[in-house]
């Protein structure tokens, strides 16, 4: 995800060098889709330091 960014931006490039990032736990969640089948999707959040809870980014990946 960060290599397509990185690459558009030299500014996103620069900035993400300068970071500390923590790694963040990661979650699972079950949701029932349209026809009832049950979905699985393991999830994470992420928090900008000094931010609060406020601005919260929540990224999901279908598992399998």
């Amino acid at each position: 995800m960060l290599d397509p960014l990185k690459a558009l931006s030299p500014d996103f490039a620069r900035q993400w060098a300068e970071m500390r990032v923590e790694e963040a736990p990661i979650w699972s969640k079950r949701m029932v889709g349209p026809s009832g089948e049950i979905r699985v999707y393991d999830y994470f959040m992420l928090t900008a330091v000094g931010v609060g809870k406020e601005i919260t980014l929540s990224l999901y990946r279908k598992r399998g």
